[in-house]
């Protein structure tokens, strides 16, 4: 990390000049192979992420998906995992370039308690990290605020979350909002179909590339080569006698008649069930379902 340090403050000329010529060159191949659209809210916009730097969110669904950002814009910075960062390619194509390396492994929450402390009015915070694999760093920010009240809802997806939000009660008290939702959330399963990109096994389970694959809280529920088929029989693995609500979001990829087609069948099969349909607009994941 020293020699690195020492590269940046020589700041060598030829170094610059190469790297800018790698970034000019990567940036090409990012507009011939990708043709991004980039669409602004206006003129003023598009100068103003095109002259200053920006902070850019992405519905991040490929791994390519930092760096066409990076070269598509060219004051932005880019946050990249540590052990991708250490990489001489990626070092010098960054050369002269903000570049922010994040340790993936041991994950910083100095991100997480700015973002608590920009918050001004001072009321209480609740986090739902809808992802199992969030949870930790969220709790050790929890630990380390000491300014506000700051509580973790450890859901592990979507809508686990979404039921937590649903039960928010704003004339009960933070610790009793606490407690129904901590108690909401253990009744929600939830399941989500994608699909194999590869051939694999996994809990006992055979799958071929491109299998539709409908992934339960505790591992496969089913897979096939019919989307929806996969679907009713990730539900019906779900399922038990206290179910009474059958939430379904459908993604990107799938039209709205198909998820038709789906709560149909479902509400065929549980008469007894509520039934609900949203637009979940997610990619990836063409249903998320929930049975509570």
């Amino acid at each position: 990390m020293a020699k690195d340090k020492k590269i940046k403050k020589d700041n060598n000329p030829m170094i610059v000049l190469l790297s800018g010529i790698l970034r000019g060159i990567l940036r090409l191949y990012v507009y011939v192979a990708y043709r991004p659209k980039v669409i602004y809210e206006n003129k003023e916009t598009k100068k103003y992420i095109i002259r200053n730097p920006v902070i850019f969110i992405p519905n991040h669904v490929s791994a390519q998906d930092g760096p066409v950002c990076y070269f598509l814009f060219p004051n932005s910075a880019l946050m990249v995992a540590k052990d991708w960062y250490e990489k001489k390619w990626i070092r010098f194509a960054t050369y002269s370039r903000p570049a922010i390396p994040l340790d993936r492994h041991n994950l910083d929450t100095a991100w997480l308690r700015d973002a608590v402390a920009m918050i001004k009015s001072g009321k209480n915070v609740f986090i739902f990290p809808n992802n199992k694999n969030i949870i930790l760093a969220a709790n050790q920010a929890a630990e380390l605020t000491t300014d506000k009240s700051l509580l973790v809802i450890p859901t592990k997806t979507i809508p686990q979350g979404i039921t937590a939000v649903i039960n928010y009660v704003s004339e009960l008290s933070v610790e009793d909002n606490e407690a129904t939702m901590l108690e909401e959330i253990k009744n929600v399963k939830t399941g989500q179909v994608t699909y194999a990109v590869r051939d694999t096994m996994i809990d006992d389970k055979v799958i071929k590339q491109d299998d539709y694959m409908g992934i339960g809280d505790a591992g496969i529920l089913s897979v096939g080569r019919d989307m929806k088929q996969v679907t009713v029989d990730m539900v019906s693995a779900m399922m038990d006698d206290s179910s009474e609500l059958i939430s379904i979001y459908y993604g990107s990829d799938v039209s709205e008649e198909e998820a038709q087609k789906l709560s149909d069948e479902l509400e065929a099969a549980y008469p007894d069930c509520d039934i609900e349909l949203q637009f979940g607009g997610q990619p990836v994941y063409y249903y998320v379902v929930s049975a509570e």
